[in-house]
């Protein structure tokens, strides 16, 4: 008789425990969960939202929750307007260029944003500020550095343009193209891509300087960016590209405060002059 008792007062706790377990998971929808170790585990999941800057100009792939560490894609499909990017926002002084590419594919982190806007248009204007030529994509608030052939000396482009209103995002195929008149390029953060040929025949562009953190890809060589460059200033804790490591040597001391300087590795040993 004890031994029955026994079995039944097992079960019950045993019952008991896992009504508890139950009622504690339901009463905290938002507890995380450790999943094989790695990853916190979101049982409600964790929004992603993609939404055309315009629905009259494109459209995008609805999506939904996923969990940290899954790969998410978003798409854009064109409809009375052109793709030209997706950012974080619509804001030009919020947003930040992550892809050019109607479809981006991302892995899921803590930190990522929730929020990706397709950014289509259908109009532009041609726009001049502290003399170099852009071009202004009117719907999605961006700008691109346009045909500046004749332009002379120091050409310092700026991260917003026409009072701050629209994002400088692009340097456009041959925009320099055999500009032997400038000498100097700044390359700000906002600069998310230079097409080719953007400095082809520049032979006079002595210093270049980059805040960019998309440096990998700016510095390649089909934008000849740096296929004249004596001189090259990179923002201190930027990760450089291996067409800078290949072609340019890294001076133990930079004469510009907050960058690291690179000269020229096959010019070893002469002096320069760098324009700033």
């Amino acid at each position: 008789m004890s031994i029955k008792i026994k079995a039944i007062t097992t079960i019950l706790a045993f019952i008991l425990v896992s009504v508890v377990c139950l009622v504690c998971a339901f009463a905290l929808p938002n507890a995380n969960f450790d999943l094989q170790g790695e990853i916190s585990y979101d049982p409600n999941g964790i929004f992603i939202y993609a939404t055309p800057n315009d629905e009259r100009l494109g459209t995008t792939t609805p999506v939904t929750k996923y969990q940290v560490g899954d790969t998410v894609t978003i798409s854009a499909q064109e409809k009375e307007g052109y793709f030209l990017a997706w950012a974080t926002s619509t804001d030009p002084k919020t947003m930040k260029i992550l892809s050019t590419n109607p479809e981006y594919s991302f892995v899921l982190a803590e930190n990522s944003p929730k929020n990706y806007f397709a950014l289509f248009n259908q109009t532009t204007q041609t726009f001049q500020e502290n003399g170099l030529n852009y071009t202004l994509f009117n719907e999605a608030k961006l700008a691109e550095v346009s045909n500046n052939s004749s332009y002379s000396g120091k050409a310092e482009i700026d991260n917003l343009i026409n009072n701050s209103s629209f994002f400088t995002y692009s340097i456009a195929q041959n925009s320099f193209n055999n500009n032997t008149n400038v000498n100097f390029v700044y390359v700000p953060n906002n600069i998310f891509v230079i097409n080719t040929g953007a400095f082809n025949g520049c032979n006079n562009l002595h210093t270049v300087t980059i805040d960019s953190e998309n440096i990998s890809s700016l510095s390649s060589s089909n934008s000849n960016l740096l296929s004249y460059a004596e001189v090259v200033y990179v923002k201190t804790g930027l990760s450089v590209g291996a067409y800078i490591t290949g072609s340019f040597t890294k001076q133990a001391t930079s004469d510009k405060s907050g960058y690291d300087m690179y000269y020229k590795t096959s010019l070893s040993g002469l002096v320069f002059q760098p324009i700033n």
